[in-house]
């Protein structure tokens, strides 16, 4: 049985229960959960405002599908969004990562003020293009970190 065919049963079973507590059940880790509840199975429960996950027609649920639904998928709502999963996952001890990089530098970026010309208004200053590029380079180096050595040789 598939992972997400087993978060589903879990779920369906015991409703209400936490990414942290479903990856426990199965052993995997909590990245991987979090990764298919937030994406394919995201239509399919939904989580209310203590992080626990349920299917839309049970009782107890803060929010339902159509909720989800109704939310524009604008640069700015993505954005906003992923700001608030970034604060909740903080606010329950999950997360924790240094404010600066070995060499000091920051690993955010401050914006003064929200962009006006949508996003790609943003990456033509100078400190958020870097981040950017920085993000990519990561990206690259862990793709090329998990090709098998022979492939890396040719």
């Amino acid at each position: 049985m598939s992972l997400e065919e087993q978060i589903k049963t879990i779920l369906t079973e015991n409703p209400g229960q936490l990414a942290k507590e479903i990856a426990s059940k199965l052993g995997v880790d909590k990245k991987q959960v979090n990764s298919l509840l937030y994406g394919r199975l995201r239509v399919q429960f939904v989580q209310d405002k203590n992080y626990r996950w349920w299917p839309p027609e049970q009782k107890g649920t803060a929010t339902k599908i159509d909720d989800v639904q109704r939310f524009a998928n604008t640069p700015l709502s993505l954005l906003a969004r992923y700001y608030l999963a970034c604060l909740g996952q903080d606010d329950i001890g999950q997360i924790s990562v240094f404010a600066r990089d070995s060499y000091g530098n920051p690993d955010y970026v401050t914006l003064n003020q929200l962009p006006v010309g949508g996003l790609d208004a943003l990456f033509q200053e100078a400190e958020p293009a870097g981040l950017l590029n920085k993000m990519h380079q990561a990206k690259r180096n862990l793709r090329r970190s998990e090709l098998p050595d022979q492939k890396r040789l040719q």
